[in-house]
């Protein structure tokens, strides 16, 4: 509370409140390019020209709005515009039948008087404060005694010229002081939830854009499993496949000789004996990359210490997760962690790394991170690429920080309730 006057907060919402001024003014220009282009109906090519400036101009105010909530209050407002296609006057049409056009309008022209409104109280919120705050400075040096307050037809309701009047003035303007800040985040959060009801995708258009964005996931989910598919059958014809094969063939070697030289079919009876637990060793392996039975049985914290155990290079791993995760949030946060140690081991040239799992806000929280070279980048391949289609599968988010000599950070976020 004592600190809000000098939280950066309060002077981001008090810059948001005061230049939604400025943006309003430029709102009722856009209204008067509105009209216009309705006086100019009679000409059409005349009103499409004027249409489409307007709500081009409404368009790229809107998106500097867009962008101000989110520099300035942290609320990120997504675009709430389709595509358009054809000539330029198809374009026009297609924009001035569109709900979001005119919600981005209608957003401008409000925001004129309720910004206006706003800023005057802050204005006066903090100009006050200051103004009562210094009183007891300047007061002894003002003309006729002291300050005249609230001037009626030039007389004066309050003269402030004892030091007792003097003193009760600055500590209402240190209550003011105290209270401006929380006036300057409410305005700018009316103003904020403004921008959000009417420059964000109307409900219809949210809708339409998650079907789209599940469509995408669908496809980006379809591709890691067929990648696996291909990755499973590739190991079993490589490994275990062609080990069983040389297995056989032993034990036929051997069944051929074991009558006329047992000790030839005893050597070809142990090489096939080896091959046996080779194919075994291959296979588990095989599982264990399919789905680990650690995971399943133990939870997060055994399967990632596992995955530690077996990594080249020493790994520290931290899981803090009091209730475990849904099945598919589980197993990709361990795919995560495994596709990582096996990138830091290829290409990072780390000494160590670290994994850190944990439940935030209603996501899992992984965050893998190494002492290597850096550089690392989801375009180039190195795995990440796959990493990101199998985060995305499960609504997560990927991030990754590696800058030229390191360190290497990748954090992802899965959702899995609260």
């Amino acid at each position: 509370m004592l600190t809000a006057p000098f939280d950066r907060r309060t002077w981001l919402a008090t810059s948001y409140a005061v230049l939604g001024t400025v943006v309003g003014a430029l709102g009722a220009l856009v209204l008067l390019l509105v009209l216009s282009s309705l006086a100019l109906s009679f000409t059409v090519v005349g009103a499409l020209v004027l249409l489409g400036g307007t709500l081009t101009a409404a368009r790229r105010l809107g998106r500097a709005e867009r962008t101000r909530a989110l520099v300035f209050l942290g609320v990120a407002i997504p675009s709430p515009h389709l595509p358009t296609e054809g000539k330029w006057w198809q374009r026009v049409v297609a924009r001035a039948t569109r709900s979001e056009s005119w919600r981005e309008v209608a957003y401008l022209v409000l925001l004129g008087p309720v910004a206006l409104i706003g800023s005057v109280l802050v204005l006066a919120a903090w100009t006050g404060a200051a103004l009562f705050v210094l009183l007891p400075l300047y007061n002894p040096a003002l003309a006729n005694g002291g300050a005249h307050l609230f001037s009626l037809d030039g007389r004066p309701m309050f003269v402030i010229d004892t030091v007792p009047e003097t003193a009760l003035v600055g500590l209402i303007g240190v209550g003011l002081a105290l209270a401006a800040p929380w006036i300057a985040r409410a305005v700018a959060s009316a103003e904020g939830r403004l921008a959000v009801s009417l420059l964000g995708p109307s409900e219809r258009t949210a809708l339409a854009n998650r079907v789209d964005e599940l469509r995408a996931r669908r496809e980006q989910l379809f591709d890691v499993v067929e990648t696996e598919r291909r990755r499973i059958e590739r190991d079993l014809h490589d490994g275990a496949q062609q080990r069983l094969v040389a297995l056989a063939m032993n034990l036929g070697m051997a069944k051929e000789k074991f009558d006329k030289d047992p000790a030839a079919a005893r050597a070809l009876m142990e090489e096939a004996h080896r091959e046996a637990k080779q194919a075994m060793v291959e296979l588990r392996n095989l599982a264990r990359g399919i789905h680990p039975a650690v995971l399943s049985d133990r939870g997060l914290d055994a399967a990632l210490s596992s995955l530690a155990g077996r990594a080249p290079v020493p790994v520290a791993v931290e899981v803090s997760v009091a209730e475990r995760p849904s099945a598919a949030v589980e197993t990709t946060a361990y795919f995560v962690v495994a596709e990582a140690l096996t990138n830091i081991a290829r290409h990072s040239g780390a000494s160590r790394a670290a994994v850190t799992v944990a439940r935030q806000n209603g996501h899992l929280k992984v965050e893998v991170t190494d002492d290597g070279i850096g550089g690392a980048d989801t375009s180039r391949g190195t795995g990440l690429a796959g990493l990101v289609d199998r985060v995305q599968s499960v609504d997560g988010t990927l991030r990754i920080s590696s800058p030229a000599g390191g360190p290497t950070i990748l954090t992802v976020e899965l959702p899995c309730g609260s």
